[in-house]
This record gives structure tokens, C-alpha cells and sequence, in this order.
């Protein structure tokens, strides 16, 4: 029912992301893999992470109460999600490992800006530079890099590279706490802006130079990329496909980011507050345990029914904390089964698509996904704090459920459009 294709050629793809047939020696994937992870958990510490421990000062340094800041943040991360799909284009034509080190040379620019900001006002402009400069960044850019660099392994590097970033946030956390006890908010941004510019950059250059060298080989033998499983599809079939691929992701997208948004207020409308740190917790740990269990086990799977079982998981865990209220127990359970299916999902947002619709225009496909589903998520912490106050707690949780129901029959209609006669093309 889910048969996701076998190979085509790489050329088109060695001439987007290169532009050169330059030959060079040529690193391990695995090494190329683990030094993307490197510089991605850099992008994420210093450009996202960051931004939470240094608000407080940045607040008081600039007169403005704390939620300013946050609501500058949030406007920024408005504004970067309306670029995805312009920035998959762009690097479906000059590659994304270029792009990645030029976005670095303007994270650093606009780290140095916010770093330097004699008033409010510009930095929000440095804000917006750096959540700009993420877009061409963070995971669905590495997803891209992937594709472009060997398509036929990319399910498996892009596991393999969830699992480091993964630690992201547990690095940079205390790292700039840490800067923050030993010098001011605007030296520790200008230290970033310096990793950036000094690491993250140079290191980005060099992986597109050996990612150039590893596709220009290939091109002269057997090609092993993926093919388009949507490919036997009539047009409004395929169309209709990638409308649902971009509603599921962007329903459960939305369920993450309402309650990673408002996981504290939640928990506490249904008498789980004293509690709510325990139970957040445990959520980190079991995004990095699905990780590693995919790790070995990822290639065995389809893709697309590796995605229902994430929204599925999903609803369990939403089921699970609506069952137990107001148990501990519950809750504990609802947020490891939570954490274990974000973990999944965000696994699920680079396979499914190069699964289902191919390498080609790879960038293209998951930027106009992630454009929709990051609009929409900006959105969720104010549409969940709405659903508490109007609702309660248990009221908001029934609104999430529904949103997770929507979300699996989104995906089961893909599975039945793939098999469906009446979709498909007559050859």
C-alpha cells in the first residue's frame, strides 16, 4: 500500500547544488554527518537558544518590560517563517551547503548588530537578521544538504543528525548562562556573532566543497538516489498528496508548539503545577531515545507509516494526560510519550517528504511545507493560552486531541491516495 520507489539520476541535482565537477578528496559520510551536527547545534545555541537566557538582561538594559523581548522574538520567528519556501528554491539552484555558510556570515552580522544596539529598536532589527539567517540554517536546510549529498542515505544521516542537534539546547542553556555570570548580555551576543563568523561559516564553505567533490564521483557511476514514489500519480492527485502531507505536519507542528509554549500553564489548569518541571523534564530525554532507537531500525521502516506511528504517539500521549489528571504518574507518562513522538516527528519531516516525492526540487517541496507549518505554529502558544481561559484544561486538551485525530486521518488519506485507481495514471 506504501511503496515509496527505487533510483534516478543525480545529475540535475549535482549541477544545482555545485555548479562545478571539480573532484577532491572525498570525506566519509559518517564524518561529514557528524560535523554538520556540530555546526547545526552552534546555529541552534546561538541563534534560538540564546535568546531566552539573555532576555532579561537585554530588558532591563533597554527599559522594556520582559515580555517585549519575547514578543520581539516572537515577531521575528513570524517573519522568518514566511521565507522557507523562497530559501528551498534558492538552494535547490545554488546549493544549500553554500547557502549555510553565507546565512553564517549574516547570522554574525546580525548578532553583532543586537550585540550592539544602542536602543530597543535595533535589536529587534538584529533579532529579525538572525531568525532570517536561521531559515537557511537549521533543520530543514541540513535536511536539504543531505538530500543533495547522497539522496539514497539521506533517511538514515538525517536520524543520525536529529541525534546530535538534539543536545543543542542542553549545551547552550547553561553555556550562556554561564558567559552571562562572567560578562554582559552584549559580550556574550558578540562572542556568538565571532563563532559564527570564525566556525560556523568556514566549516559550512568546507562541507559544500566536499559535498560537490562526492556528487561530482557519483555522476559517473551507478545513481542510487531515491526515486519519486508519487510518480505514477495523475497531477491533481499528486497536488492533493502534498496539500495533505503539509496539513499533517502542520496540525501536529502546532500541537508541539502550543504546548512546548504554554507546557507549564497547561499542566497547571489541570492541577499539575507543583509538578510541572518534573514532568517538563522528562521530554528532552525521550526525544534523544527515539533518536537513537531509529538509528539502528529507520532503513527498515517506510516512511510514511513511520510518520502515522509519530501522530498516533502523539494522540496517545494527549490521551494518556487526559485519562490521568491530575496523577503525576500520568503526566510523566504523557510527557515521555510526547517527547518520543516529537523526537519521531522531526525525523519524519525530512524523510517523508524525499521519501514521497523525490531529490528533485527537495528544497523547493519542504520549504513550501515548512512555510505553512511554521506560520501556523507562531500562532499556537496564543491559541492554546485562548482554549485554557475559554475551555480549561480539560477543555484545551479535547481541542488537541481532535487536532492529533485530524492529523493521522491526513496521513492514512495519503497511504489510500498512493493505492487509489482512481489516482493514478494510466500507463
Amino acid at each position: 500500500m506504501f511503496s515509496l520507489g527505487n533510483k534516478r539520476s543525480t545529475r540535475n541535482t549535482i549541477a544545482g547544488a555545485c555548479g562545478t565537477n571539480s573532484v577532491s578528496i572525498i570525506p566519509r559520510a559518517g564524518a561529514i554527518v557528524f560535523v554538520l551536527g556540530f555546526v547545526q547545534i552552534l546555529s541552534y545555541g546561538t541563534l534560538y537558544y540564546s535568546v531566552a537566557i539573555v532576555s532579561g538582561d537585554v530588558a532591563e538594559d533597554f527599559s522594556v518590560p520582559a515580555s517585549w523581548v519575547y514578543g520581539a522574538f516572537s515577531l521575528a520567528l513570524f517573519i522568518a517563517a514566511l521565507l522557507p519556501a523562497t530559501a528551498g528554491r534558492l538552494m535547490d539552484t545554488y546549493g544549500a551547503g553554500r547557502l549555510m555558510g553565507v546565512a553564517s556570515i549574516a547570522a554574525a552580522v546580525s548578532l553583532a548588530i543586537a550585540a550592539s544596539s544602542p536602543s530597543a529598536a535595533l535589536f529587534l532589527f538584529g533579532l529579525i537578521g538572525m531568525q532570517i539567517s536561521s531559515v537557511f540554517l537549521f533543520y530543514e536546510a541540513a535536511f536539504v544538504f543531505l538530500a543533495q549529498f547522497h539522496a539514497a542515505t539521506a533517511r538514515k544521516h538525517i536520524t543520525q543528525l536529529t541525534l546530535i542537534v538534539g543536545f543543542s539546547s542542553a549545551i547552550f542553556w547553561p553555556a550562556t548562562e554561564y558567559l552571562m555570570q562572567i560578562m554582559s548580555w552584549r559580550w556574550a551576543l558578540a562572542a556568538y556573532a565571532i563563532i559564527n563568523l570564525t566556525v560556523s561559516a568556514p566549516v559550512h564553505f568546507w562541507l559544500n566543497r566536499r559535498s560537490c567533490a562526492h556528487l561530482s564521483d557519483r555522476a559517473h557511476s551507478v545513481s542510487q538516489a531515491v526515486e519519486n514514489s508519487t510518480e505514477g500519480l495523475k497531477p491533481d492527485g499528486h497536488r492533493l498528496v502534498m496539500i495533505l502531507v503539509t496539513l499533517g505536519f502542520t496540525l501536529t507542528t502546532f500541537i508541539f508548539s502550543a504546548i512546548l509554549g504554554l507546557m507549564v500553564p497547561m499542566l497547571g489548569a489541570l492541577g499539575l503545577g507543583p509538578a510541572a518541571v518534573l514532568i517538563s523534564a522528562v521530554f528532552g530525554p525521550a526525544q534523544v531515545l527515539v533518536r537513537i532507537v531509529a538509528i539502528g531500525s529507520i532503513a527498515k521502516w517506510n516512511a510514511l507509516v513511520l510518520t502515522l506511528i509519530s501522530c498516533v504517539l502523539v494522540f496517545a500521549a494527549l490521551a494518556i494526560l487526559a485519562a490521568s489528571y491530575p496523577l503525576t504518574l500520568g503526566a510523566i507518562g504523557f510527557a515521555f510519550v510526547f517527547g518520543f513522538a516529537s523526537g519521531l516527528t522531526s525525523i519524519c519531516r525530512g524523510t517523508l517528504p524525499l521519501a514521497l516525492f523525490g531529490e528533485a526540487a527537495y528544497g523547493a517541496r519542504l520549504g513550501r511545507i515548512s512555510t505553512v507549518r511554521l506560520t501556523i505554529a507562531s500562532v499556537a502558544p496564543f491559541i492554546l493560552a485562548i482554549s485554557i481561559e475559554r475551555l480549561g484544561g480539560v477543555g484545551a486538551i479535547s481541542f488537541l486531541l481532535v487536532t492529533a485525530a485530524l492529523s493521522i486521518i491526513a496521513f492514512l488519506t495519503v497511504g489510500f491516495l498512493m493505492s487509489s485507481k482512481r489516482f493514478v495514471a494510466q500507463s
